[in-house]
């Protein structure tokens, strides 16, 4: 996706470790680097979303989480 890889990405195409930690990481999305600066920080975490979600995921639930984030009280898809 535009501007996000995995980590395994960069490695696979010959980036030593310690290059690939030195690319932009994404807030709370684990193995994940920002290779190119997008115009909009949301496209980013959206972009993110995309590519952190399993295949044949309905994303549309993944970029809302990331947009507006999930509260700490929210387990599993219900609040107490």
């Amino acid at each position: 996706m535009d501007g996000v890889l995995t980590v395994d990405e960069p490695r696979a195409s010959g980036l030593t470790r310690p290059l690939v930690d030195l690319l932009p990481r994404i807030d709370g999305l684990v193995g994940l680097r920002q290779t190119a600066k997008l115009n909009d920080p949301r496209l980013t975490r959206i972009h993110a979303a995309i590519v952190a979600a399993p295949s044949g995921a309905i994303l549309s639930g993944w970029a809302a989480a990331v947009l507006h984030g999930v509260p700490g009280d929210f387990l599993d898809g219900n609040r107490p």
